[in-house]
């Protein structure tokens, strides 16, 4: 299966808080669910920091963690493809940090704290378009937002 997130950037960046918050609300929960023998992962690092397109802050710890929590899946069953990225250096520097994890190293230590409003938006908008399908997410009830 595959599952998008729609990104609603406006001015604001989406990095690592941004893509962890909608990997543990929608990614992890549905894959859970699903339970699947193999998981393949398209590595597209179009999101990492410095990529010209993406225009995101995704750091190679962030994509470690992920990968991380991927092993969970399918007995560790857990298959990467390089396939997207503008920016060589940093796109071989979020493989090398997956590769780590995949040989068994602990994924670096992440940054907290509380996504981007828009961010937010997005992870519920998308929640909503595919609570039909998903029991994980049929009793989703949208985050509390601090005001501005």
């Amino acid at each position: 299966f595959n599952v998008n997130v729609a990104w609603n950037k406006g001015s604001e960046v989406i990095g690592d808080l941004e893509y962890i918050a909608a990997f543990h609300r929608i990614v992890l929960p549905i894959a859970q669910e699903f339970n699947p023998d193999l998981v393949l992962v398209s590595c597209g690092f179009d999101a990492a920091k410095k990529d010209p397109l993406g225009r995101c802050n995704v750091t190679p710890g962030c994509y470690a963690y992920m990968t991380h929590h991927l092993k969970g899946l399918a007995q560790g069953k857990l298959v990467l493809i390089l396939e997207g990225g503008y920016n060589v250096k940093e796109m071989s520097e979020c493989m090398a940090a997956c590769t780590r994890v995949l040989l068994g190293e602990a994924p670096p230590t992440v940054a907290s704290g509380i996504p981007t409003r828009i961010s937010e938006t997005s992870i519920a908008n998308t929640i909503q378009a595919h609570r039909k399908y998903w029991k994980c997410l049929q009793d989703h009830r949208p985050s509390s937002l601090p005001d501005d």
